[in-house]
Order: structure tokens, then sequence, then C-alpha cells
């Protein structure tokens, strides 16, 4: 596979000149976007590292620049290809040739849809030689743009291959009485998140709720960050929020990571950018009867389905999923992961309305929450169901997104 080098000089050049709001830090040139690229492949894939200059000369060759989006801000990442500078005028010069390819690449996040669209209209032409690449299981809709080309993939594999290992499930597994009925961990302040903890207390079920809540919420005591959520559909909500905003704002672990040493200080695990995702206490999910799954998309038409989503699968226990329409029918669908519609009424996940879906999520809660001796039963008399899930995640972490290199390659 011929790569450009000599456009990561230019990008590692104009990253220099133009300071950022995000973290750049990881964007360094060709070995963090190299190895990422190479990392979804499982057979052997070599890199010839090649000139621009080459791809005029060698017009039977394909020629690839592959950038690498992730860790940066939505509004750099446009930045980068809207701002006159060397790097943009060679990626613009180089796309009018016919063995040039664009490959933009984020494993690990999702991005609005209009944001896509935004990056890819910034070229005045050449968008039939740039593919878009991240974690979004709705891609499939923005294909139908006719100059958008995209593609998902799915990094979870590489962040998650020990979840599913028998000793987890087994130290997790629990057929007894809990301690609480739900478990909701959260680290970033987002505003869903938020308002699911807000509203679990003003439904009266926070205190049979283990919940973590690491960063402040991204809104101020005017609430303005809370986007179309319609606050007049729940009674009393604007009142609750203004008395109960600074105490249920502030930084709280669960009830069993207090007692890990590690969670003492925890701005600072924030600040040296620890990785909680990979922190997992087995405690958590053992005492808890359901995990009320925060995901990180909510609000726009995105399915990002991170190692989130695939934690009570694995360790196992009950899920529901604060998270965007369709979120619960990928995981059954393009998974074949078992949800327990036969417990669950996940009707929420068929809800547009991101304030009538996030209602009928707690009122799902508010059912469920009454029915702990049936929850004792169905986990005492089903545990082959939350094996054949652990198996299912477990067959596929072995995967690697072979497909997505393939279809690069004969882009």
């Amino acid at each position: 596979m011929n790569i450009v080098e000599d456009l990561y000089q230019l990008q590692v050049e104009f990253f220099n000149d133009i300071r950022y709001s995000g973290n750049s830090t990881f964007i360094d040139g060709e070995n963090t976007a190299l190895e990422h690229f190479q990392a979804l492949y499982t057979d052997d894939l070599k890199f010839n590292l090649r000139l621009s200059d080459d791809i005029i000369f060698n017009p039977d060759e394909k020629f690839y620049f592959i950038c690498l989006l992730s860790y940066m801000q939505v509004e750099d990442i446009i930045k980068q290809y809207s701002i006159d500078s060397n790097f943009l005028k060679k990626i613009k010069e180089l796309l009018k040739e016919d063995n040039f390819r664009l490959v933009l690449l984020d494993v690990h996040e999702s991005y609005k849809h209009e944001e896509v669209k935004t990056l890819f209209n910034l070229f005045d032409d050449g968008h039939e030689k740039i593919i878009f690449i991240n974690n979004d299981s709705n891609l499939k809709n923005l294909n139908h743009t006719p100059y958008v080309k995209t593609l998902k993939t799915n990094f979870l594999w590489n962040n998650d291959t020990a979840l599913p290992s028998p000793k987890i499930f087994t130290s997790a597994w629990n057929e007894e009485k809990r301690n609480k009925m739900f478990l909701c961990n959260n680290k970033e302040g987002k505003e869903h998140r938020f308002l699911t903890i807000s509203l679990l207390d003003m439904y009266g079920l926070l205190d049979n709720t283990n919940y973590s809540f690491l960063k402040k919420p991204q809104i101020d005591t005017n609430f303005k960050g809370l986007k179309d959520f319609r606050r007049k559909d729940f009674k009393d909500l604007e009142n609750y929020l203004k008395i109960n905003y600074n105490r249920l704002q502030k930084p709280k672990v669960s009830d069993f990571e207090i007692h890990n040493d590690a969670f003492k200080n925890v701005e600072n695990l924030i600040e040296t950018n620890h990785n909680f995702a990979g922190e997992v206490n087995t405690d958590d999910y053992k005492n808890s009867y359901i995990n009320i799954v925060t995901e990180s998309v909510y609000w726009h038409n995105a399915i990002h389905i991170t190692e989130k989503s695939l934690k009570p699968f694995c360790l196992p226990i009950l899920p529901i999923f604060v998270a965007s329409p369709n979120h619960v029918k990928t995981l059954r669908d393009d998974y074949s992961l078992d949800l327990f519609d036969d417990f669950i009424n996940h009707d929420y996940d068929k809800e547009l309305d991101n304030t009538k879906r996030l209602k009928m999520i707690i009122e799902e809660c508010l059912r469920l929450s009454k029915l702990e001796n049936e929850i004792i039963h169905f986990y005492k008399n089903n545990k082959d169901r939350f094996l054949n899930n652990k198996n299912t995640i477990l067959e596929f972490t072995k995967q690697k997104d072979n497909h997505i290199v393939d279809t690069i390659l004969k882009f």
C-alpha cells in the first residue's frame, strides 16, 4: 500500500502553526495514523512510503494519505481542511490526480451527519476520491448522499478483548439479592447523563442506584446546554433542577470504586487521561440488577456503540440504554445479542423525539424497580442466555475489520 509520506510533514507543520482547542498531541504524523489503520487488519499489511511527486510519475499505481481524526475536536478537523495552508493546497492538488485517495479515519468516535457533509463540502472537487471511516452504525444512511463515501468501523475488539473472559463473567455473576437495583457509571458530564441522574433522583430511584458522575455536566445553572430537551414535559423538573443542580453536579465515584486507592483523586485521574474504559470493577456489576448504560451519543442520528454497550453482556447484567434511536436494534440485529425483550421493554429505542425517549427510559426503570423478586428469579432461570451473550461478544472480539482495508485498497 503506497503511503504519501511527505504529506505528514506538511500536516505536522500545519499543526505547529495553528493552536487547536482539542488535544492534538496524538496527531504526530504517519506513525499514529498508520498504526491505527494497520490494527484494523488481520493479515500482514505493508506500507510503501512514497513521495507526492511519485503519484504523477506512476499513474498505474494507487497512492493513499491516511489522516487520523481520532482525539480531535470536530471544529478542529473542519478547521484543518478549511484554512488555506500548504497542507490543504497539496491535498487539493493531489485530489485532481486519478490515482490518489484521501482516507479520513476515526476508529473511535462518531459525528453528526451534518458535520460529515460539512467536511466533504470543503473540497471543491475530488469528492469521489475521499472516504470517511468512523464508528457509526448509521453511516449507511449518509452514503445516500452522492458525494459522501463512508465506512463503519468498530475498534471495540481492540479495547475489550479481556471483557468476555470466563473469569470476569464468573466473578460478576450473582443469583442472590443485590445491594442496588441500578448501576449507572458516567465519566464525561454530557447533558443526557446529567438528565438521567437528575430524573432518577426526581423519580425516587437514585437512592437505589449505584452511580458515578466523574466530570461536571456541560451545562450551567441556567441549563442552556440542554439543547432541545423539553423540561416542561416533566412536572416540576425546572424547579427540581434549580434546587438540586449544585448537589448533582459534584464529582462522584461508584460504591465500589470509592474503596479503590486509584479513585481517591478523581480530578487527577481525569487530568492524566486515566483509562476509565478499561477500569472495570466487577463488584459494581455483581451488586446491581440493571445497568443503565449512558452511551456517548444521544442527541443526534449517529448510532455509536462503544465498550459501554458491551460491558453488561460480558459482566453480566440486564441492560437499558440511554442512547440515540435504534441503538438497541443495532445490538440485536448487527451484533446478534439477546436484549431480554421478554423482560425489559425497549420500545423507547424506536422513539425519535429525544425528550419522549428519555421519559420512556425512566418510566421503564420505574416499572422495573418494583420487580426485585421477579428479577432475581429471572437471573436464576436464564444463566444460559447471559452466557450466550458473553460467548457472542467473545467471537466478536476475535474479528477485525478486514473488509474496510480491502474496500479501501480497491477504492
